[in-house]
């Protein structure tokens, strides 16, 4: 009696596991699908260096495909955009050097991301999509009058693996016409009634086992899962989420997100399951599907496995980005710019007050999200790390003043909520966290408590006049990423509403805002933080640069922020996930080009100093 007991719950809980989605190990029947997974490369090709560990590269990836495709020939390679920007490669090849890269490794099937656009639509369809040995999908995306890509991209493919059909569709955020150079032709259609349109097409050609690949956004994703039926997979990007188990994923990685996959509850009762592998090639995301006759899945099991040095380079692929890597010398000395002034670059200078360093970094943020009416930037001192000679300032400078490939948000936050965060950057002497700003001049005294020591703070600018900041008023602010997350004490930075951002890399404004202010510069210290007081004993500072395992190169960078980077907010929601979808008014400007080259007016069809985006 006591054994038909055991073996009644044992297989209860087998089909309460099974309904709710959980993974169900020991199951061995059904067809089973082995998907291998990336997004959000931006060009990081080489192996990089977070806290000391090398992770990543093409080479060591192609190594690690080769190994699980022999385990399992029923096997799909499969990316989610952003393959392009990021680093000299993209700028030297122009997204010829990834689709490259992707035919030798040989994926299966690839979703653009808006960065994919960010040459243009002819840039893209003649060096990434024409010679791609692999299908492009994007199915919310009209591109019929647009001559370039018109009939390129499909919407959907089928693929049949193991003799099972597999149906693989596309889409890309909402946002894109506001947000790169996709150009004037193309036209967005409405997400969810895509969704649901493509998979109602692909069930009526008998195939009920769908993927969707989503350049979106994990939240976004997790909102269109709760109203669409129908979509087994969604492999996401464009957030760069961390999903995972903490206690599995490498200790140089910040804390995950949720868990993978993420199992959201469709309308129908069914599940869909969400995956990402983070960002740059540092994981490579392996979820293994076992699906019932119906084309339901009926177990699942994975994680992201993390490419590090235990992984030996692929000669073939190690050889060819070599090749690659040669001409990158010569353009990491390309000058950008000239300064007649020395730009302070003494961490203990630039964590204890104005500097025309800081001044010039907060100066090109605000002027890269002018489309965005910001009216106040602020950076940590910490995220400025080296010093420029008065002279030429070159690619290569810019990319070690700014090392981290933090990239810029924006957000309204209340002056109240201002306030508070620059108190918090007064809060530690000789800390990263102490601000460096524009649009905004304040009074500070030292020999104050914490949390009392900001005395006057004005919001404005030179040309337009100054006025005191008032606690109930919103303001729009733009920072860096890793602060948006509530680095370096900046919790209230959380509290910001409306988010945009996340795509353009501090280095990536500050190049470009060198390239179109009217040289030389001159920065100068200029009043916008006054301090006064005797200070307290300030703390060892840190070094001006960083240490040699983490020199920074096109793809070599520091320790990573240790809050998660997410777009469009800083926070992840326990499910159950809402029944509403992610669906942000498109507001109607222009977006300045971050990014553009002088050098292509023609295929934009605009004046060149029209830097659209």
């Amino acid at each position: 009696m006591r054994t038909k007991l055991l073996i009644t719950f044992f297989a209860l809980a087998a089909l309460i596991a099974l309904w709710l989605g959980a993974p169900v190990g020991a199951q061995t029947g059904g067809y089973k699908l082995t998907v291998l997974h990336t997004n959000d490369m931006h060009g990081r090709w080489e192996a990089m260096v977070y806290s000391n560990t090398s992770q990543g590269g093409i080479a060591r990836r192609a190594t690690l495909i080769k190994q699980l495709r022999a385990q399992n020939p029923n096997t799909l390679l499969l990316d989610a955009g952003d393959i392009s920007q990021g680093t000299l490669y993209f700028v030297q090849y122009r997204q010829q050097e990834g689709r490259d890269f992707y035919n030798a490794l040989g994926y299966d099937v690839v979703a653009p991301g808006n960065h994919e656009f960010d040459l243009g639509p002819k840039v893209f369809a003649e060096n990434f999509v024409s010679g791609a040995k692999f299908p492009i999908v994007l199915a919310n995306v009209d591109l019929t009058n647009e001559p370039t890509l018109a009939g390129k991209l499909p919407p959907y493919v089928v693929k049949e693996v193991g003799g099972e059909k597999i149906g693989i569709f596309g889409m890309i955020l909402d946002e894109l016409v506001i947000s790169t150079n996709v150009g004037q032709n193309v036209k967005m259609k409405d997400a969810i009634a895509t969704a649901q349109t493509i998979v109602a097409e692909l069930e009526k050609q008998g195939v009920n086992k769908i993927i969707l690949l989503s350049h979106r956004g994990h939240l976004v994703d997790l909102a269109l899962a709760a109203r669409v039926d129908g979509i087994d997979l969604i492999v996401g990007g464009h957030s760069h989420t961390l999903l995972g188990d903490s206690a599995k994923l490498d200790k140089s990685f910040s804390a995950p997100f949720g868990p993978y996959p993420t199992v959201v509850k469709t309308p129908n009762g069914g599940k869909t399951l969400i995956v990402q592998d983070f960002e740059f090639g540092r994981n490579l995301g392996k979820i293994d599907l076992t699906f019932d006759a119906q084309g339901q899945v009926s177990a699942y099991d994975g994680a992201p496995i993390f490419v590090d040095s235990k992984l030996a380079d692929d000669p073939e692929i190690a050889k060819k980005l070599a090749d690659l890597a040669k001409p990158l010398d010569d353009l990491k000395k390309q000058v950008i710019g000239k300064t007649t002034v020395d730009l302070e670059g003494d961490a203990r200078i630039l964590r204890t007050q104005e500097t025309n360093s800081g001044n010039l970094v907060a100066d090109a943020m605000l002027w890269a999200t002018a489309w965005d009416k910001t009216q106040v930037a602020i950076t940590n001192g910490g995220s400025v790390r080296r010093a420029v000679k008065a002279g030429d300032i070159s690619y290569g400078d810019v990319l070690e003043v700014l090392p981290f490939g933090n990239r810029l948000m924006a957000f309204d936050l209340s002056g109240a909520d201002l306030l508070a965060a620059l108190e918090n950057g007064l809060s530690q002497l000789g800390a990263g966290r102490f601000p460096q700003v524009a649009g905004l001049k304040m009074i500070g005294d030292w020999s104050k408590p914490v949390g009392a020591r900001v005395t006057s703070v004005e919001i404005g600018n030179a040309q337009a006049g100054f006025k005191p900041l008032d606690k109930n008023a919103t303001y729009r602010i733009v920072t860096n990423d890793f602060m948006a997350n509530g680095g370096d004490g900046y919790a209230m930075f959380k509290n910001g509403k409306n988010p945009y951002g996340g795509d353009v890399p501090m280095d990536q404004a500050l190049t470009d805002y060198l390239k179109y202010v009217n040289a030389p510069i001159a920065p100068k210290v200029e009043g916008r933080i006054v301090l006064t007081g005797t200070p307290p004993a300030a703390p060892t500072a840190a070094p001006t640069t960083p240490a040699p395992t983490a020199t920074p190169t096109a793809t070599a960078t520091p320790t990573p922020s240790p809050t998660p980077r997410l777009f469009p907010l800083p926070m992840w929601t326990p499910l159950p996930i809402p029944t509403f979808s992610f669906e942000p008014v498109l507001p109607k400007f222009r977006v300045p080009c971050i990014g553009c080259r002088p050098a292509d007016p023609p295929e934009r069809g605009r004046d060149p100093d029209e830097r659209w985006q």
